[in-house]
């Protein structure tokens, strides 16, 4: 079953990591042509959203803040880069851009996604990255489903892979920055960490705190994870640690880029209250239909794990942060509740399928705690 489990995540992965390439585009910038006649002149306009999410741009600066500061990606990829010797990004080059027919259209299409050439160590080291990071997801949520429910080796893999390939969900009108999934993936990971009470809580909370600002949730997730021991000295030196460790880590990206113009001013409300009525005016057809759906999660509370039952309240505070601070609708914000979101759903789904055999919680209470010795 290991061996299967292997060769779907890998095959899965490739397929899913050239979905969003394709989607992505982190480099492109949109060309347009001005004139008329026989003296028609070429400029490029550059896309506001791909500056943002360019891997380039947050090397030369040209990514604005508060992106720039998300820097797990970008300078692993350098290290990456430079590690690798110079005559293998030489090699690469020459086989790219070559005479033949496939040489000439892999050429193409790499220059009309916006990669130059002098970028290349950076961009396929950051692109081969990110490819790990959607493998490690399949993985991390495979593991993550086992902590909370009893389940065949079969069923696991299933679920790594429904979730795997939900990561293509967040797709929006912005399509994704290349930051998004391996910040999901070390999320995921250090929430993992959390519910094993693992040793390796400590580098995968320091990788997602690099990665981006909203893994101050994983101290939240600690806290309401652990504060049965609020009483152990344990608890309050991880708690206070975890602070310290995001403390410093975003103290540093500050002073590093101190020298950059102020970012935009990312503050809509009124803008996101707009959308949502919106919304709920124009997709009226199936609100009730979605209703119902959670008024149905809502009642099996009692059948749904410890863990995410306490896990599940760090979604009203990306949801409030995406309301005040972004665009509630840009679905890619919430990557890192979208798998305790998704098991729920999964569970939901196997309970009104009758396959609830399929999916057996633990730390459940129903008069007795399943899976636990009398």
């Amino acid at each position: 079953m290991k061996f299967k489990t292997n060769v779907i995540y890998i095959t899965l992965s490739i397929v899913i990591f050239l979905i969003w390439t394709y989607g992505a585009q982190t480099e492109l910038a949109k060309r347009r042509e001005s004139g008329t006649g026989e003296g028609t002149s070429r400029r490029i306009d550059v896309n506001m959203g791909n500056m943002w999410r360019s891997v380039s741009g947050m090397v030369d600066g040209t990514v604005p803040l508060p992106f720039i500061k998300r820097r797990l990606l970008v300078d692993s990829a350098l290290i990456l880069a430079n590690v690798i010797p110079d005559s293998f990004w030489l090699s690469l080059r020459n086989a790219i851009h070559g005479d033949s027919w496939l040489q000439c259209q892999l050429a193409k299409l790499l220059e009309e996604s916006g990669w130059e050439r002098e970028n290349y160590p950076l961009l396929f080291s950051a692109y081969f990255l990110i490819w790990l990071s959607t493998l490690g997801f399949l993985y991390g949520s495979r593991c993550f489903s086992l902590t909370q429910f009893e389940m065949t080796p079969a069923t696991a893999t299933a679920i790594g892979a429904i979730l795997g390939i939900g990561l293509l969900g967040g797709f929006g009108s912005w399509n994704e920055y290349p930051y998004d999934i391996p910040n999901a993936f070390f999320f995921l990971l250090t929430l993992t960490a959390i519910v094993l009470k693992r040793w390796w809580l400590w580098p995968a909370f320091v990788a997602a705190a690099y990665s981006k600002e909203t893994s101050v949730l994983l101290i939240f997730a600690y806290l309401l994870l652990n504060w049965d021991s609020s009483r152990s000295l344990r608890f309050w030196i991880t708690v206070v640690g975890l602070g310290l460790i995001f403390l410093v880590i975003q103290l540093w990206m500050q002073y590093r880029f101190s020298n950059l113009p102020p970012g935009p001013v990312f503050w809509y409300p009124l803008r996101n209250l707009k959308i949502l009525l919106k919304g709920a005016i124009g997709g009226c057809w199936y609100l009730s239909i979605v209703a119902v759906a959670v008024a149905r999660m809502v009642r099996m509370r009692p059948m749904i794990p410890q863990d995410l039952r306490r896990l599940v309240l760090l979604v009203p505070v990306m949801v409030g942060l995406a309301f005040f601070k972004g665009w509630v609708e840009e679905r890619r914000a919430y990557y890192e509740v979208y798998p305790l979101l998704g098991l729920i759903v999964i569970q939901w789904a196997t309970l009104e399928l009758g396959w609830e055999r399929y999916l057996v919680p633990k730390n459940v209470l129903r008069g007795e705690v399943i899976g636990s010795e009398p």
